[in-house]
């Protein structure tokens, strides 16, 4: 990997959908890679202040708080975990439909050590170009756990049912802003609609592909403002469960 790519994961990593380590920004993981302290990903928790204090442009009060975000977050959840890794082709919503099939990393890698890969090959969407992806990077994987505790889902609220929606078209608010209200209400955003997707938002100029896989594996059409009470109702499903 050049020295490119690899800055790029590790700020991919330490980003806010991954461990979401907010002191260390891209100026200083530039500078602890020019510093020789970052050659792995994992080096991060192996950082030690009076190191820091040694480099040039790093103040102590600076260091000190880097050092307390960077042991906060060894406590993250599984799925901010599998993000952070960065495997290639393993978007945030793989890495969240990962975690909520295996709940914990030990069962993950069990599947990742048998060379057929049943249960990940069995994730609705899941390609062989990911699941293939995912066991080349196994070292890394078991490497940063290490060092990171990400904290196994659990299985009351894994028995919870996790509605899949699929956005497509132009809405009168942003993507994003719906999508966050998705997982807000521990609902899985995907970009593609497959047999096991409950619902498509569409608006404006919606993709015909998307519209006619819809109708293909019968899943429900629904608008922004159906959207909006269909996650009021989900969210209060939940409470009740609880």
């Amino acid at each position: 990997m050049d020295n490119i790519n690899f800055i790029n994961r590790i700020k991919n990593m330490v980003g806010e959908k991954g461990i979401n380590i907010k002191e260390l920004n891209d100026k200083t993981i530039n500078i602890l890679f020019k510093n020789g302290l970052l050659n792995n990903a994992y080096d991060i928790f192996l950082l030690k202040k009076e190191e820091l204090y040694k480099i040039d442009g790093l103040t102590k009060e600076y260091v000190d708080e880097l050092i307390k975000s960077i042991n906060k977050t060894k406590n993250c959840s599984f799925e901010k975990f599998i993000y952070a890794c960065s495997i290639p082709k393993v978007t945030e919503k793989e890495a969240i439909v990962i975690a909520h099939t295996f709940l914990n990393f030990t069962d993950l890698v069990i599947d990742i050590n048998n060379n057929d890969c049943d249960r990940l090959k069995r994730i609705d969407g899941m390609s062989e170009e990911i699941v293939e992806s995912i066991k080349r990077n196994k070292v890394l994987l078991v490497n940063l756990f290490m060092y990171v505790n990400p904290i196994s889902i659990d299985e009351k609220n894994a028995n919870i049912k996790r509605y899949k929606f699929c956005i497509t078209g132009v809405l009168n608010k942003d993507t994003s802003y719906y999508e966050e209200m998705i997982k807000e209400a521990n609902c899985i955003v995907v970009d593609n609609v497959t047999k096991d997707v409950d619902y498509l938002v569409f608006g404006d100029l919606a993709n015909a592909i998307k519209m006619m896989d819809a109708k293909k594996y019968n899943t429900r059409l629904i608008s922004e403002r159906q959207l909006v009470d269909i996650l009021k109702e989900i969210k209060e499903n939940n409470k009740m469960k609880n």
